[in-house]
């Protein structure tokens, strides 16, 4: 039981860290219009753009 409840933990943990990342990624992208272009665009936009 205690393992199961680490796991828990440590996925709500990275949930919480992989928000926070998005949540900053797009304040940068509001801050810059070529960012924020890609990004309201979103990643394959992004890819497909790039190749």
């Amino acid at each position: 039981m205690p393992v199961r409840y680490l796991s828990a933990t440590e996925a709500r943990i990275w949930s919480w860290a992989y928000w926070g990342w998005v949540v900053i990624e797009k304040y940068r992208a509001r801050r810059s219009h070529v960012k924020s272009l890609s990004w309201s665009n979103g990643h394959l936009q992004l890819y497909s753009c790039s190749h």
